[in-house]
């Protein structure tokens, strides 16, 4: 044993194998300093020796979609499929990113979402993720199916109220829908995002991308005075 550690630290760096986590953690802290070329000179590296990480494309997926690049996003985040289709995080993210949020195919999201459930039924997060596709394909129902089912698997997570609030309020249940988004207006969901500023993010994207809801006036107005001070 002692033998294999000598001859590893004599081998020259190059011939060393580089950790792909640290290697991943570099960029995201090149990317978060401002440093773009040096994080995208990292993320090629990760790819170029480790051709079949998923993990490797959807972490330069999400560079490419930091910086606007859109069509090379969504190359990396099939690729991520690609290289390794057994990976239910990889369909997620193609599913959630490169179909939903990029091409606006709702139909190819949601069969990437019955893959992600077939191979892990109990991915965490999963039924934000499906609520939110069923908020974007108008159907309200749905978005309550999702969002109590995403509260049984996990009970302390503030998503699946805001999107059970969401299915409710667009399903004509306004009054329950007001309840849910007052309790969650000043929980943090994350770095200083409240509930009700999450929720207001929400109805801006689906209005960007032309979703309307007949409640939706009400909601965003009442939303609004949760977030004055």
């Amino acid at each position: 044993m002692r033998y294999r550690l000598l001859f590893a630290l004599l081998l020259p760096l190059p011939l060393l194998a580089a950790d792909p986590v640290a290697q991943l953690a570099e960029a995201r802290a090149a990317r978060e300093a401002g440093d773009l070329p040096l994080a995208e000179k990292i993320l090629n590296t990760v790819i170029a020796e480790n051709p079949t990480s998923s993990e490797a494309y959807i972490a330069r997926g999400y560079f490419w979609l930091g910086q606007k690049k859109r069509d090379l996003a969504a190359a990396d985040f099939k690729q991520a499929v690609a290289v390794d289709p057994t990976n239910p995080q990889a369909y997620l993210v193609r599913g959630d990113l490169a179909y939903r949020l990029i091409a606006g195919d709702f139909a190819a999201c949601e069969a990437d979402y019955a893959t992600v459930l077939k191979l892990d039924p109990k991915l965490p997060h999963f039924h934000a993720y499906s609520a939110e596709l069923y908020l974007y394909m108008k159907k309200p129902d749905q978005v309550i199916v999702e969002a109590l089912q995403g509260l049984l698997d996990e009970p302390n997570a503030p998503i699946h109220k805001i999107n059970l609030a969401h299915g409710l309020a667009f399903s004509g249940q306004v009054a329950a829908a007001k309840v849910l988004y007052t309790y969650v207006a000043t929980v943090d969901i994350e770095r200083g995002l409240t509930g009700a500023k999450l929720a207001l993010g929400d109805l801006a994207q689906l209005k960007r991308r032309g979703i309307e809801y007949p409640q939706m006036a009400e909601i965003t107005a009442f939303l609004e005075k949760l977030t004055s001070p």
